[in-house]
C-alpha cells in the first residue's frame, strides 16, 4: 500500500520536510531503481499538496527531472516525470509571482 495516495500521510511527510530527503536521494542515485521510480511517485504526490509549493520552490527539482527525463524517457518512468515535472513547473511560477507582492 502506497500511502502518499493518503492524504493525511502526505501532510504528515510534508511537515516532516520528508520532501528534501527524497530530493536528495534523486539526486545520488545514478541507475533507475525501484526505489527511485517510487520516490519519483511520492514526490509527484507531494507536489499536488498546496503546504508542498515551498519546499519544492526550495529544491533544485526541476534540474533533476529533466535530467531524469532525459535519461530515462524510454522506460517505465517517463509519464510520471513528465506529470511531475507539470506539477512542480505550476508550483515555480505560483512561487515567483508571490514573492513578486512581497
Amino acid at each position: 500500500f502506497n500511502l502518499s495516495f493518503f492524504s493525511p500521510c502526505r501532510k504528515m511527510l510534508i511537515e516532516s520536510k520528508y520532501m528534501f530527503s527524497i530530493v536528495d536521494f534523486l539526486k545520488r542515485a545514478r541507475i533507475q531503481t525501484f526505489c527511485q521510480i517510487h520516490a519519483i511517485g511520492i514526490l509527484y504526490h507531494l507536489s499536488g499538496e498546496p503546504e508542498a509549493i515551498g519546499q519544492i520552490a526550495e529544491t533544485d527539482i526541476t534540474t533533476i527531472i529533466l535530467e531524469l527525463l532525459q535519461k530515462n524517457m524510454t522506460q517505465g518512468i517517463g509519464r510520471v516525470l513528465a506529470a511531475l515535472i507539470v506539477n512542480v513547473r505550476l508550483i515555480v511560477n505560483v512561487s515567483v509571482k508571490t514573492q513578486e507582492f512581497y
